[in-house]
């Protein structure tokens, strides 16, 4: 049952619009908000934190983010800018 509702969960954020795009440069820190469901990196290197661990997203990698507990902070690796789309909580 929790594997339906997270492939219909992805089906709903597949045909969404991104809640914002954003590009960060080196050395730049964005705490994600609270609404967020999910990133999706569109150039550049993403480092994200959250739930205690640390993950490395390429260009056309998604992260999907479960747990609401935990703050979410992403910031470009590299010297090259990173463009991420963040997509929010659907109805």
């Amino acid at each position: 049952m929790y594997s339906l509702k997270l492939n219909e969960l992805e089906n709903r954020l597949e045909a969404a619009s991104p809640m914002v795009r954003l590009m960060l440069r080196h050395n730049e820190v964005f705490r994600l908000p609270a609404t967020s469901r999910s990133i999706a990196v569109v150039a550049g290197t993403a480092w994200v934190t959250f739930d205690g661990r640390d993950i490395f997203l390429a260009p056309r990698e998604r992260l999907w983010l479960l747990s609401r507990g935990d703050s979410v902070l992403i910031s470009a690796l590299g010297r090259q800018p990173l463009i991420l789309e963040v997509f929010g909580a659907t109805s």
